[in-house]
């Protein structure tokens, strides 16, 4: 499986509504963290803030783990998926998948639907 970043907020990353966010703005914000993880790391001194460092290079694995997780968001946020999509979406995720503003990124993750990531890309309106 993959591992989740921990975003805490419950409107967007992988706790609030997948579909009502964006590709973009999902690979937008994980970049920004991710620079930000990193020149936290670089501008500290580890022998003065050992558990800062610490959480600086933690935060950034989970940022770097995360990662295999943008082509699901890319698929689940496409808007041009259109119902015929959705239903052979569903057909290959062996459950019914209707976007809501309520499903979360972490409950696909956690239905393992990455592992059919390949067939669910050529689903995809291009």
């Amino acid at each position: 499986p993959i591992p989740c970043v921990p975003w805490q907020s419950q409107t967007s990353g992988q706790k609030g509504p997948v579909f009502q966010q964006t590709f973009e703005q999902v690979e937008g914000d994980l970049q920004e963290m991710f620079r930000t993880a990193f020149k936290l790391s670089k501008d500290m001194d580890e022998n003065e803030q050992p558990g800062a460092v610490k959480v600086a290079a933690t935060i950034k694995s989970q940022l770097d783990n995360f990662r295999p997780a943008l082509p699901l968001v890319e698929v689940l946020t496409n808007k041009g998926m259109r119902e015929r999509h959705w239903e052979k979406f569903s057909g290959v995720c062996g459950f019914e998948v209707v976007p809501d503003d309520r499903t979360s990124l972490e409950y696909f993750i956690g239905m393992r639907i990455d592992k059919h990531i390949d067939e669910l890309k050529e689903i995809r309106p291009r």
